[in-house]
C-alpha cells in the first residue's frame, strides 16, 4: 500500500487512552501519569512515533534515577517491543519501526509511578497508508488503589536493592496488570509508594490516598501550580475497584516515631483505633463516589502488621452496610522461591501468582 507519513494531535480522534488522564495541563498535551495508564491506537503502516513530554524541574528534568519509563506493546504481544525513559523535556520517541506493512495496534504504556518523572503525549506520526484511529476498550474496567505494591516498586530488580530508582519499576508487571490481562480488562489506579490511609512510611499525613483519590492527579496540578481537578467519576465507571493499603501505616502504628517511653500500650491501641477509623471513612468515600452497587475488594497480606484492624473495618463496615458489595481477600505473603524485589518488595514473580490467585477468586464478583 502508498506511504507517506501522517502526523495527528494527541487526541481522542486518534488516540483511546487509558487510566487518569490530564489534557488541561499544557496546550496540546494529555498527561497519562499514573503507573498503568497511557494511550492505544490502530494503524496501517510499518512505523510509528510519539512526540512525548515530561516536566521541568528546576532547571532540567528529572534526574536520571527518578525519569518517568515509558513501555511499548504490539499488535497486542505479552511481552513489550521497547522500553525507554523520557530523557528529554519534549522529543520524538520510536515506537515500532520495520513492521511489515499492515494492520497494527500499538498500546503505549508509562510503568514508573506518578511522583516521580511525568509523561504527556502532544502528537503521534505513523508511516502508513492513513492516520490513527483509536482501539475499541476492553468488556470490563478495573480500578487499583494502593501504595508501592501496587506501583510496581523494584519489582524487576535483580537483587535486594536499598535504594529505589524507576529504571527497577514495571507497572506492567505487577498483580494489578497480569489480573486485568487474565480478566481482559482494562485497568486504572491511584497508587504511590509511601503512601498510606491514616499516615504514611515517614508519619506524614499530607497527600495520603484519601487526599487523592477524588482527584485526577492532585499532585501534577500541583506541580503546575493549579487548582487540583476533580476526576469525573461518572465518565470513568469501573467495574470493580481493589484496595491494597496499610502496610505504610504501620511504620506509624507501631510508635518509631514516637520517644520510647511514650509508646504506652494504650497509646499503641490508640494510634491502630485512628487507623481502622480512618480506614472506615475511606471505604466511605470510595462507595460514595463510585456507587454501592460497584464491588469493592480489600487486599491484605497474612503478615500485616495491621491485618487485626483491617478485618476488624471490613467485617464492621459489612455489618453497617449491607447493601454494599465488599469483599476482602487474604494474600499470601511472599514465597522463598520468588525472590524480592528491591528493598524487600514484591519480585515480578509474586505479582505473577497474586494475579493468578486473585482471578480465580474475583471473576465471580464482575457483572453478569
Amino acid at each position: 500500500m502508498a506511504q507517506q507519513e501522517w502526523t495527528c494531535a494527541a487526541d481522542a480522534a486518534h488516540l483511546r487512552f487509558f487510566g487518569r488522564t490530564a489534557p488541561y495541563i499544557l496546550p496540546g498535551a494529555v498527561f497519562f501519569n499514573w503507573s498503568g495508564s497511557g494511550f492505544e491506537f490502530a494503524f496501517s503502516g510499518t512505523a510509528a512515533y510519539a512526540r512525548l513530554l515530561t516536566d521541568r524541574r528546576g532547571d532540567g528534568i528529572a534526574a536520571p534515577g527518578d525519569r518517568a519509563y515509558i513501555g511499548v506493546f504490539v499488535d497486542g504481544e505479552p511481552l513489550q517491543s521497547a522500553r525507554f525513559p523520557l530523557d528529554a523535556e519534549e522529543k520524538w520517541y520510536t515506537l515500532a519501526e520495520g513492521l511489515p506493512d499492515g494492520r497494527h495496534i500499538v498500546r503505549v504504556v508509562k510503568q514508573t509511578e506518578a511522583g516521580y518523572g511525568r509523561a504527556a503525549v502532544s502528537a503521534v506520526r505513523i508511516a502508513g497508508a492513513g492516520e490513527p484511529e483509536p482501539t475499541p476498550p476492553k468488556p470490563w474496567r478495573l480500578e487499583f488503589i494502593g501504595d508501592s505494591i501496587t506501583c510496581g516498586y523494584g519489582n524487576i530488580c535483580s537483587n535486594e536493592s536499598p535504594d529505589f530508582v524507576t529504571r527497577e519499576e514495571n507497572a506492567s508487571l505487577t498483580y494489578m496488570a497480569l489480573l486485568a490481562e487474565r480478566l481482559d480488562a482494562e485497568f486504572s489506579c491511584v497508587a504511590a509508594s509511601g503512601n498510606g490511609v491514616y499516615h504514611d512510611y515517614g508519619g506524614n499525613t499530607a497527600n495520603l490516598i484519601p487526599e487523592l483519590y477524588p482527584y485526577t492527579d492532585k499532585m501534577l496540578d500541583g506541580h503546575y501550580g493549579r487548582e487540583a481537578a476533580l476526576w469525573d467519576m461518572a465518565a470513568d465507571p469501573v467495574d470493580m475497584v481493589f484496595i491494597k493499603l496499610g502496610a505504610n501505616d504501620y511504620q506509624y502504628c507501631s510508635g518509631v516515631y514516637l520517644p520510647e517511653k511514650e509508646r504506652t500500650p494504650e497509646t499503641l491501641r490508640a494510634m491502630r483505633e485512628a487507623f481502622a477509623e480512618r480506614l472506615y471513612a475511606f471505604l466511605d468515600e470510595v462507595f460514595s463516589l463510585r456507587g454501592v452497587n460497584v464491588p469493592v475488594v480489600y487486599l491484605y497480606e497474612r503478615d500485616m502488621g495491621l491485618r487485626q484492624e483491617i478485618v476488624e473495618t471490613l467485617f464492621r463496615y459489612q455489618a453497617d452496610h449491607p447493601d454494599c458489595r465488599l469483599h476482602g481477600v487474604e494474600l499470601r505473603p511472599k514465597l522463598p522461591q520468588e525472590g524480592v524485589g528491591a528493598n524487600g518488595h514484591w519480585s515480578v514473580y509474586t505479582h505473577s501468582r497474586v494475579a493468578r490467585e486473585l482471578a480465580a477468586v474475583v471473576a465471580q464478583w464482575l457483572p453478569a
